[in-house]
């Protein structure tokens, strides 16, 4: 199975992050959408993120995302600590960093490149660390590059600077808060919070469910 790196790391970034937050142990569906929220909100960051989603049946979807476990259990970086058999005869796993895997983790960001990804992948789930992890996915379907494709039943959700419209709602909501609050979004964190928190606005009793 040939999974290219740069989507390993990722998914190993968000189980170091987990751990660090003392969030429950990860599923697929987990990856998919943390890090679905983090290509899209990259050019806040100034990151470019490299890699596409698509509309799929249960949200934004990555091939290579949904794959990496399976590369990375067999080297000992990550454990599965829960597998269900579901009615639909589909397995769901659950995984956690080990301590091989965190110490992988320290390696690979001796490169800068890969210390940012970490670094911003961090950020973002500490912010959604406000909604705790079983609102993630229930955000992502309110992510609104995402909630257009799925309404127009297209493909590919195409996060390119021109036509995500995360960014265009964050700076939206940044000239609103300006114009009618003087309150400034200077730096990321204050960016993403109001972000998330308008995402988060009509979900209702959802959060801390």
């Amino acid at each position: 199975m040939q999974v290219h790196r740069t989507f390993l790391n990722d998914v190993l970034f968000a189980l170091y992050a987990a751990e660090s937050l003392g969030w429950p142990d990860l599923n697929r569906t987990n990856f998919q959408k943390i890090l679905f929220f983090c290509a899209a909100l990259a050019p806040s960051a100034k990151i470019e993120w490299g890699y596409r989603f698509t509309n799929a049946a249960y949200g934004p979807f990555n091939k290579d995302i949904h794959q990496a476990t399976d590369v990375l259990v067999p080297y000992g970086f990550v454990e599965v600590t829960d597998l269900t058999l579901q009615k639909d005869s589909k397995l769901r796993a659950r995984y956690r960093i080990t301590p091989r895997g965190m110490r992988e983790v320290d390696r690979i960001c001796r490169l800068e490149r890969e210390r940012e990804r970490l670094e911003w992948i961090a950020l973002v789930m500490k912010v959604l660390d406000i909604y705790g992890p079983k609102m993630v996915t229930k955000l992502a379907y309110k992510e609104p590059t995402f909630s257009q494709v799925r309404e127009q039943n297209q493909r590919v959700i195409d996060l390119s600077f021109d036509d995500n419209r995360s960014i265009e709602l964050l700076q939206e909501l940044s000239v609103e808060l300006d114009k009618e609050y003087s309150i400034q979004l200077d730096t990321l964190v204050s960016q993403l919070i109001v972000y998330f928190d308008f995402l988060s606005s009509d979900i209702g009793q959802g959060i801390g469910e």
